[in-house]
């Protein structure tokens, strides 16, 4: 990777891991690996409450959680926020040209 998409790489990283780590809270692996039960919802204070949308955190229901998680993630696509070409070519979700 160049400078300019490390720097692209890193800013989305941390923009977007600890919703990563949220959404992770509420599959199975974190049951399996972890040995914890699914949260409830809402969400109880969290440490990336900063980071996560109050719609996310605040949403009652499994179904409207995952409704909004689906909708923040897209804005994680790189081609969405204009980085460069080279972050989302490998993509998967990312619409190619």
């Amino acid at each position: 990777m160049t400078d300019k998409d490390k720097e692209a790489y890193f800013h989305l990283k941390d923009k977007y891991d600890a919703f990563g780590w949220i959404v992770m809270m509420f599959t199975h692996y974190s049951k399996i690996s972890r040995k914890e039960k699914i949260p409830s919802r809402p969400l109880n204070q969290t440490k990336y409450d900063d980071l996560i949308p109050e719609n996310i955190l605040k949403t009652k229901t499994y179904k409207e959680f995952l409704e909004n998680c689906i909708e923040y993630g897209n804005t994680a696509i790189p081609r969405s926020l204009g980085y460069p070409q080279s972050l989302a070519q490998n993509c998967i979700l990312c619409p190619q040209q």
